[in-house]
């Protein structure tokens, strides 16, 4: 048996936080009158983590971390706030957390605060300041173009120790209801330092204008958008909208391809304006139907597109398009098949490489002012079937893991996408931060299917499984050049949870590339991978939660395909396990 004098005891902070938080969980610390702040709970986390490839021994790891929540009202502020300490850390091959902190020590970040959310009311304007707290988007809100962007996975931004959103929001109301103001160095996930209006008007603010613009020092994009919605006879309804992007780029030249020639042009006005329409119509009492266009010129981007039902028709936020879709929703007592079309152009297409004097665009390397990448050439079908008998926990709903309450619910869905042309050269980024151009996406056809399944029983206990097959792009050097084409996948994913007091979890994955950034650019792939996951509540309160034990097993098969770790053939697989307990209080 290793001994325990081989791990470092925790930071002397470290220590006086865990009592502090052993204290806190067994005795009642309430605010009084006059104390602004209180410690509302918390948690502490330590593990052990060993990891072994096949041709390095064992390693073990010992990791401690501490989360104290507290409530402050001060200064007519009311909200609440997050304080992270980190002692060691256990860093995983498999899954990174906490980015920079932990590379080899904590860099002098052993404290942070990990979140902050404050309000203060007015009679005009509410204020709202936030740090890395879950925000959503404005889809609903009458935001057409998606200018707001969802920022809610707060765990895929620990992984890089990342901390949007932050910034402030005012809220109007009386006189000022329905206008909002948003500002912040970052306030959706990858924003730059931006403000962004939204005014919603007329007798059920059913139109809206928006308009953003970057602040940080020599930046002069700006979006203006203008949309509204009608209601029509027999219940149909049609929004329209207009927008305007991409303003700074106007005057810049580009090269484009076309019947062999080689030409050049330069950005105007009317390449920043886009128009979109969607009008919803009832065919039957159980069948509504949408037809959709968008016109978005080349520099027009706008923001996310409204997903919904479990699309995965392949939208991009980038203009230089003309799009058509088509769609309808059929319901049948407990069924709903929701059928979607989609066929995308472009304005102009992307450049061949080297052809007519002219190589691929690319808007980091060479600064073009547009590139096609996925707002290619297009033609997408899919079908969607769902059932679910309770549908007072949607199936849709983004926390339906945990509401979902009927006895069977479950969807099947099957896309085709025909990529029908090549894109422009992607950037190409290795993982020292070194980035060149790459030689673009190949055209191809892709089908993908996805399978979602949630079972309760009487005696309480839930099955969650998610299953998908289908490509994904794939890198690979052809004559030194980088490229990419499409490789198949699988993966399939299970939860059980019985009685709310065990939970048993399995990941598998074939032939799927890794989850960060770095491995799609590297066509970082791996031929297995599993894990297989165990979490007891120790608590006789089942809703408590209070104490938990996990364990998880990862493993993983590589080849030439899977980076680094395969070390040249020296490594064929590589194994982890990893015990914690959590106490929270």
């Amino acid at each position: 048996m290793a001994s325990f004098s081989k791990y470092q005891l925790p930071a002397p902070f470290l220590l006086g936080i865990f009592s502090l938080a052993l204290l806190a969980s067994e005795t009642s610390l309430a605010r009084g009158n006059d104390a602004p702040v209180e410690l509302k709970g918390g948690s502490i986390t330590v593990d052990l983590l060993t990891k072994k490839k096949q041709s390095t021994a064992s390693t073990n790891k010992f990791g401690q971390s501490i989360f104290l929540d507290f409530g402050f009202n001060a200064a007519g502020f009311a909200g609440d706030f997050t304080v992270n300490a980190l002692g060691q850390t256990s860093t995983s091959d498999f899954k990174h957390k906490y980015g920079d902190r932990i590379n080899g020590s904590t860099n002098g970040k052993n404290i942070e605060v990990y979140n902050f959310s404050a309000t203060r009311l007015g009679d005009k304007l509410d204020l709202h300041l936030f740090y890395h707290t879950p925000r959503y988007h404005w889809g609903y809100e009458g935001d057409f173009f998606g200018l707001m962007e969802e920022a809610t996975d707060m765990a895929g931004q620990d992984v890089w120790n990342a901390k949007a959103p932050q910034g402030l929001e005012l809220t109007g109301k009386d006189s000022l209801d329905g206008l909002k103001i948003v500002a912040g160095d970052e306030i959706y996930w990858g924003a730059k330092q931006m403000i962004m209006v939204k005014y919603q008007f007329g007798e059920n603010k059913q139109y809206t204008f928006m308009a953003n613009g970057e602040t940080s020092e020599g930046s002069d994009s700006q979006q203006l958008s203008l949309q509204g919605t009608f209601n029509l006879p027999q219940s149909s309804k049609l929004t329209i909208g207009m927008l305007r992007s991409g303003n700074a780029k106007v005057g810049e030249a580009f090269d484009y391809y076309k019947n062999g020639v080689a030409y050049s042009d330069t950005v105007t006005d009317k390449d920043t304006l886009a128009f979109k329409g969607r009008f919803m119509f009832p065919v039957k009492s159980n069948v509504e139907a949408y037809a959709g266009f968008n016109y978005a010129g080349l520099v027009a981007d706008a923001g996310e597109n409204l997903k919904e039902m479990g699309s995965e028709l392949p939208y991009s936020k980038l203009g230089n398009k003309t799009v058509f879709e088509l769609g309808a929703k059929i319901t049948n007592g407990n069924y709903m098949l929701t059928p979607r079309l989609m066929v995308r152009d472009n304005l102009i297409g992307a450049n061949p490489s080297n052809i007519g004097g002219i190589d691929q665009r690319n808007i980091v390397i060479a600064k073009d002012p547009f590139v096609v990448t996925d707002n290619r050439k297009t033609r997408a079908a899919e079908l969607v079937l769902t059932f679910d008998p309770t549908p007072s926990s949607f199936f849709y709903e983004w926390d339906n893991d945990l509401k979902e309450d009927a006895p069977l619910a479950y969807n099947i869905g099957i896309t085709y996408v025909d990529y029908q042309l090549g894109s422009d050269a992607a950037t190409h980024w290795d993982p020292q931060g070194w980035f060149w151009p790459d030689k673009g996406i190949m055209a191809g056809e892709t089908v993908g299917i996805k399978s979602r399944i949630v079972i309760n029983n009487e005696a309480g206990n839930k099955i969650i499984t998610n299953m998908a097959s289908g490509y994904q792009k794939e890198y690979a050097l052809v004559s030194g050049n980088p490229i990419y084409d499409y490789t198949k996948f699988v993966t399939f994913e299970a939860k059980y949870s019985h009685q709310a007091m065990h939970s048993y979890s399995v990941k598998y994955a074939k032939n799927k590339v890794g989850e960060y950034d770095a491995d799609e650019e590297w066509g970082v792939k791996y031929p297995e991978t599993w894990e297989l996951g165990y979490e007891r509540h120790l608590d006789a309160n089942k809703s408590s939660e209070r104490r938990t034990f996990g364990a998880k097993l990862r493993h993983r098969s590589l080849d030439a395909d899977s980076g680094d770790d395969y070390a040249s053939g020296a490594n064929k697989r590589m194994t982890e396990i990893q015990v914690s307990y959590t106490h929270k209080f």
